[in-house]
């Protein structure tokens, strides 16, 4: 496990892709960074410490500035007026996404919400 984490506070432990990476190196993945706790296994995939104080399951658009945009692991979420998308042009960061959604679809993903 990672030694190098000198602080704890609000964070979840994921299994989340991390090719490479052993135990204490950053894993990132779009907007979201963590500390990897054990090595990347044989399939690329390692538990990885991220800074999530909680987890909400939202309905979620996958959709950017002008444009639809699939939703990536990680990536940054927004509230556009009552949507949550990946439009940050004119929305207010929410947090981020922990699954996918397919480009100008709409899906039940789960969120994590920290601090931005």
């Amino acid at each position: 496990m990672a030694n190098n984490i000198t602080v704890e506070g609000h964070a979840i432990a994921l299994n989340i892709p991390a090719t490479g990476k052993v135990s204490g190196d950053v894993v990132t993945n779009s907007d979201l960074s963590g500390i990897a706790l054990t090595s990347a296994d044989a399939d690329g995939y390692a538990i990885v410490k991220m800074p999530i104080s909680f987890v909400a399951k939202l309905s979620v658009l996958a959709y950017g500035h002008a444009a639809n945009s699939a939703v990536a692991f990680g990536n940054k979420l927004y509230n556009d007026s009552g949507t949550y998308n990946k439009d940050g042009t004119d929305g207010k960061p929410i947090g981020y996404a922990l699954g996918t959604v397919a480009a100008g679809d709409t899906d039940e993903i789960e969120v994590g919400f920290a601090a931005l």
